[in-house]
């Protein structure tokens, strides 16, 4: 498990069962953002190289400064260019679920449908492990 946080903001991420999960909470600012995508990637090179998903928990988060969105762009391209091929959400705050669709469309990634947002982690495992298993399927056909 690796943590990060400052002032205004934390973090926490992990792989379970082979899924890149992240907690966040707080305001989000530069300086933590960089350390958080230098964590991320930490993990995802722990990943196998075929296609993983990645969990997010963000219902206490509370927004994300310009430079941390700029940040989280640059981290969602490097996740989908190294395997990811889903994401599920716990999400609250509408401000957060529409800077998270801003940054999701500026790498060409679908905006955060309701299937992809649930209320419980377990939720978003199940959504995860589903997904990931009919992409193999279609992979193998």
């Amino acid at each position: 498990m690796l943590t990060g946080h400052d002032k205004h903001a934390s973090y926490t991420l992990s792989i379970e069962d082979g899924i890149l999960c992240a907690v966040i909470k707080g305001a989000v600012g530069g300086s933590i953002s960089h350390k958080f995508n230098r964590d991320f990637q930490s993990l995802i090179a722990q990943l196998a190289p075929s296609a993983w998903g990645h969990y997010s928990d963000m219902r206490e988060c509370e927004g994300l400064t310009d430079e941390a969105k700029l940040a989280s762009v640059e981290l969602h391209d490097y996740a989908k260019q190294h395997g990811c091929v889903v994401t599920a959400f716990q999400l609250d705050v509408a401000m957060v679920r529409s800077q998270v669709d801003d940054i999701r469309q500026n790498v060409n990634l679908s905006r955060i449908e309701s299937q992809n947002i649930f209320t419980t982690k377990q939720a978003c495992i199940d959504y995860i492990q589903a997904y990931l298993a009919n992409h193999a399927n279609l992979s193998s056909n």
